[in-house]
C-alpha cells in the first residue's frame, strides 16, 4: 500500500482511498446495487447483485444476466422489471402454459362433430398464444410477489425483481392487476363457454404459491390449471367436453395435463432443492428427494394409461397408440432416466426438452389426425383441395 502511495503520489492515492470508502459505503447502504467490471465484454454482459436477507443483512453475491444478453434488451430501462416479472426474457416456462392449450385445440379439432375450418383453428392458435403470454405474467408477477421472501433466500430466484427491490410489492399488485385486465380484454375475442374456465384457471394460479407453504404437493395444485386449458380449447371450438360420449376421455386428459406437470415441475424443482429446504418452501422434490426416479417413473405409467384410456373410449386408431402413448411414453422415460437431478442445468435442459417431446407428440399427432380427417371431409383449405383432388370431392 505504502508503495502505491508512492508511485500514485499521496493527493491521488488519499482521493482514490476516499472514493473506495465512499463506494464501500454506499454498497453497504444499498438494497440491491449491481457492480459492472470491463475487463473483457463477458464481464460487461454481467452483473454481480447482492440482495438483502429478509432480516437486512447482505447476502451472498450471485450472477445477474444483463438484460442486454436477452430479449428484453432494447425496452426502456424502467420496463425492464416489469418484462421480467412476465419472464419474457425466459421464454422456455411460455411453453407450460401454451402446449396445453395447443393439445387442447388439436383434441377438439380432431374429435368434434364438425369439421372445424382450418382458419378457425390457426385462429385460436393464435388467440392462446397471447392468452398465454398474459396468463403467464399474472400467474409469475403474483408468485413472485407472494414468493418474495422465500425468493431471496433461492440462489435462482434472488435477483428476481421484487425479491432484488426493483418492483415493489404495491407496483407488483398494480402490475397484476393490469395484466388480468389485458386478459378479460383479450377473453371477448373466446366464446362465452370459455370465459368459466379462464376465470377457473386463473383463480387457481393464484392459489398456487400458497401450497408451498402447506403441502408437499404443489406440483399437484399447478397441474389443474394447467389441466383447464383443455377444457378452455375445446369450448373455442365449439366443442362440449361434457357430454356424456366426450366427459371420461376429456377427463383422462386433463388428468393427464396434471401427471405431466407433477413430472416436469418436479425435476425443475430439484434445481432449488438444498436452498428451498433450507427456506423452507414444500415441494415434491423436497418430499421424494431421494426417490424422485422412481417416483416420476409411476407418474409416467399412469401418464401414458390415461393417454391409452382416452384413446380406447373414443375408438381411436393404432397411430395414435404408437405415436401418442407410445412415443410420449419413451419420451418421459428417456427425460428420466437422462437427466441428473444434481445438476441444475441438466434439470432445466430436461424441463425446456419435455415439452417439446412430449407435447409436441401430442399435439402433432392429433393435428394429423384432425388434417387427414379435414381432407377425407372434402373440407381441407382451397389449395390443398386442388391439390389432392382438383375439381372432384370424394363424399363419404
Amino acid at each position: 500500500m505504502r508503495c502505491l502511495r508512492v508511485i500514485l503520489g499521496p493527493s491521488v492515492y488519499d482521493r482514490c482511498a476516499d472514493c473506495d470508502t465512499i463506494r464501500r459505503s454506499q454498497l453497504h447502504r444499498s438494497h440491491t446495487n449491481f457492480i459492472v467490471t470491463s475487463s473483457t465484454t463477458r464481464d460487461m454482459q454481467n452483473a454481480v447483485a447482492r440482495t438483502r436477507t429478509g432480516h437486512g443483512k447482505v447476502d451472498k453475491e450471485t450472477r445477474y444476466p444483463s438484460p442486454k444478453a436477452t430479449l428484453i434488451a432494447r425496452l426502456p430501462a424502467s420496463w425492464i422489471p416489469y418484462a421480467q416479472l412476465m419472464r419474457l426474457d425466459r421464454p422456455a416456462g411460455f411453453n407450460a402454459f401454451y402446449f396445453p392449450h395447443l393439445i387442447g385445440l388439436a383434441y377438439a379439432a380432431s374429435i368434434a362433430k364438425h369439421t372445424v375450418p382450418w382458419t378457425e383453428l390457426g385462429r385460436y392458435v393464435v388467440l392462446t398464444f397471447l392468452w398465454s403470454i398474459l396468463l403467464r405474467g399474472v400467474a409469475c408477477t403474483w408468485n413472485d410477489n407472494v414468493d418474495q421472501d422465500f425468493d431471496r433466500r433461492v440462489e435462482r430466484c434472488r435477483n428476481r425483481p421484487i425479491a432484488r427491490g426493483a418492483v415493489s410489492t404495491t407496483q407488483a399488485h398494480a402490475f397484476t392487476i393490469l395484466l388480468a385486465l389485458a386478459s378479460v380484454a383479450l377473453l371477448a375475442a373466446f366464446p362465452r363457454s370459455c370465459h368459466g374456465d379462464a376465470a377457473i384457471m386463473t383463480l387457481l394460479f393464484f392459489v398456487y404459491p400458497f401450497g408451498k407453504r402447506f403441502t408437499f404437493y404443489p406440483q399437484l395444485i399447478l397441474g389443474f390449471p394447467f389441466a383447464t386449458a383443455i377444457l378452455i380449447a375445446s369450448h373455442a371450438l365449439d366443442v362440449d367436453p361434457w357430454t356424456a360420449e366426450l366427459l371420461t376421455p376429456t377427463a383422462c386428459l386433463c388428468l393427464s395435463m396434471v401427471v405431466w406437470t407433477m413430472i416436469y415441475d418436479t425435476i425443475y424443482a430439484h434445481q432449488d432443492l438444498e436452498d428451498d429446504i433450507k427456506a423452507g418452501v414444500k415441494s415434491m422434490a423436497v418430499r421424494f428427494q431421494h426417490n424422485t426416479k422412481p417416483m416420476t417413473s409411476m407418474l409416467a405409467s399412469v401418464f401414458v394409461a390415461l393417454l391409452a384410456t382416452a384413446g380406447y373410449i373414443l375408438d381411436l386408431d393404432s397411430v395414435y397408440y404408437v405415436v401418442t402413448c407410445g412415443g410420449t411414453g419413451l419420451a418421459l422415460a428417456s427425460m428420466i432416466a437422462l437427466v441428473d437431478l444434481g445438476t441444475p442445468n441438466s434439470c432445466a435442459w430436461w424441463f425446456n426438452a419435455n415439452f417439446y417431446l412430449v407435447g409436441g407428440i401430442m399435439f402433432l399427432e392429433r393435428l394429423g389426425a384432425y388434417a387427414t380427417r379435414a381432407q377425407w371431409d372434402g373440407k381441407c383449405p382451397n389449395e390443398l383441395s386442388s391439390q389432392l383432388y382438383g375439381d372432384w370431392s370424394l363424399d363419404l
